[in-house]
């Protein structure tokens, strides 16, 4: 009797061009989609940071309601003894130790996308900053700072200083080397320019771009908040800007991001 054997058939493994498509398609694809993933976790990050401006802006409106429509100093610096804006806006907002010359660590002054190393670690990062400048005259949301021998103050402004407070920054994205919890160096910016680490920083920022697609997410007076281009905040549309321009208040803008008008200023002219 003749035994009966079951057709058999060799099994074919992938040739090596067909696993080098196969390696090729995949590479494609991760090219694509990884680009995407990074903007997505980018802008995740962003929405965190534009919810953090959001709750010092109406913080510091929480503030003005409470001391006579007067939004909180800047900064009192005596000596040794020194407070800033995140001191007194504390009580107001998601608060987490002591704010008292950068002692605690608030989670609401960290900004996700913020990855400026600090020179110092002597109190955690605080990545926003208020609009201030030392060139006078200067209608900032807050008001230029007294020196007084080796005391500093930067008094607050009035909330019927702002004429149209949904359009005056009170808030800004500043990642700074020297921009940490409490301290009263780095606590301020006059310009969108003045919201980067400069040239040479030390150490040294890997990029100077802003934060978030090319722009910085800002807080109003009014307590709202919104992502814009540095450009952007820094001059109203059909405006004609030159070096001699002078708003209503005298002040002498430029509207460039080392010279802003716009959205920086309590003028409405310009």
């Amino acid at each position: 009797m003749n035994a009966v054997f079951p057709h058999q058939t060799s099994k074919r493994g992938f040739t090596l061009i067909e696993l080098l498509v196969v390696i090729a398609i995949i590479a494609i694809l991760a090219a694509i989609l990884f680009p995407v993933f990074a903007q997505a976790r980018e802008k995740a990050r962003a929405t965190s940071c534009l919810s953090n401006v959001k709750q010092i802006s109406l913080a510091m409106m929480m503030y003005a309601q409470d001391y006579d429509e007067t939004f909180c100093p800047g900064r009192y610096f005596f000596g040794t003894d020194a407070w800033t804006w995140d001191h007194y806006i504390g009580p107001y907002a998601q608060k987490s130790g002591a704010v008292n010359f950068g002692t605690g660590n608030n989670p609401y002054l960290v900004c996700p996308s913020d990855g400026t190393p600090r020179t110092s670690t002597a109190s955690g990062k605080r990545s926003y900053a208020i609009p201030m400048s030392f060139v006078a005259p200067n209608d900032l949301a807050w008001k230029q700072e007294v020196q007084t021998g080796a005391n500093y103050i930067t008094e607050g402004r009035t909330m019927a200083e702002f004429p149209a407070p949904a359009s005056v920054i009170t808030v800004l994205e500043a990642p700074l080397s020297g921009n940490r919890i409490g301290h009263n160096g780095t606590f301020r910016a006059g310009s969108p320019n003045g919201q980067l680490p400069p040239a040479g920083a030390n150490p040294p920022v890997a990029s100077a771009k802003t934060n978030h697609s090319e722009g910085w997410n800002y807080g109003f007076a009014d307590g709202h908040a919104k992502w814009m281009r540095p450009e952007q905040s820094a001059r109203t549309p059909g405006i004609n800007y030159t070096t001699a321009f002078v708003n209503a208040n005298g002040f002498n803008c430029f509207g460039t991001v080392v010279r802003p008008c716009g959205m920086w200023t309590l003028s409405e002219n310009d």
